[in-house]
């Protein structure tokens, strides 16, 4: 099982990156209006895609796949792209939580589109163990895992890269629920 979860950053590029999604700010861990962790925004943004179904369907480029766009808030400590600080608790920080879509001419009320230029990214990616009995992929708490592969990376200096002011989580679900596979992109220079 270790195995699995080793994570090897490598580097690869993607073009423009469109989201569609609900932005929050979170202080201390805590969505401001929400007032839950992370998982809170995308309940919101289940919902609020349900409800604007019609307008959102022909739009979305994988329905399972999300992905979490975080940026450095205004009174943040920290400069690092996931935003945690040395006593291991998150500073602060906006998270959107998205879905990719093809086009952003036309959002729904109360939601954000951004659109993120082509870029080098150093990835980091797991994927879950199956099941044996179920079939199904096991449920992993993927923050720490990502969280010690991001600190690997900066004491092995970025690879010599510059990193930007912001990162990606892409998570996949391959039953529509359960996250079965991760990746953590760092965009670099």
């Amino acid at each position: 099982m270790k195995d699995v979860y080793k994570l090897e950053p490598t580097l690869i590029e993607k073009g423009e990156i469109k989201i569609l999604g609900i932005q929050e700010l979170y202080v201390n861990g805590i969505g401001v209006n929400t007032r839950e962790s992370i998982v809170g925004v995308y309940k919101l943004l289940s919902s609020r895609c349900r409800a604007n179904y019609d307008t959102i369907v022909k739009l979305v480029v994988d329905r399972s796949t999300t992905i979490g766009l975080n940026i450095s808030g205004p009174n943040s400590k920290s400069n690092s792209p996931i935003f945690e600080m040395e006593d291991g608790k998150p500073d602060e920080f906006y998270h959107i939580a998205s879905i990719e879509v093809n086009s952003i001419d036309n959002v729904p009320d109360g939601m954000v589109a951004r659109i993120i230029a082509p870029s080098k990214y150093i990835s980091f990616s797991c994927k879950a163990e199956l099941d044996l009995k179920t079939k199904k992929p096991r449920k992993v708490n993927w923050d720490p895992l990502f969280s010690q592969g991001y600190r690997d990376f900066k004491r092995k200096e970025c690879l010599g890269y510059k990193e930007k002011d912001y990162s990606l989580e892409v998570a996949y679900r391959s039953d529509g629920k359960t996250i079965d596979g991760y990746v953590l992109l760092i965009p670099v220079e």
